[in-house]
């Protein structure tokens, strides 16, 4: 019995898009581990002392809208690199 070529490439794509979402939930369970949710006076005791809390808060709101990341997953000591990842 032979399988018609077309439906081996529909299970073909298939396992691809499979793959593709747990390595996504994968990473995404990674990275929320190595940046937990912090409030927003965590964040800005990070920040140390001289720093405005309005313009603190002000890039961190920007920062997360900019890289679709809630507000509460984005630290001080981020790079951009961490932002992208």
């Amino acid at each position: 019995m032979s399988v018609p070529v077309t439906s081996l490439v529909g299970l073909l794509f298939l396992t691809y898009v499979l793959y593709e979402i747990v390595s996504f939930r994968t990473a995404s369970k990674a990275w929320h581990r190595k940046w937990p949710a912090i409030s927003d006076e965590e964040f800005l005791r990070q920040c140390g002392p001289g720093i405005d809390a309005s313009i603190a808060l002000k890039v961190r709101e920007i920062l997360s809208d900019a890289y679709g990341i809630d507000e509460e997953h984005i630290h001080p000591q981020m790079t951009i690199s961490d932002l992208e990842e």
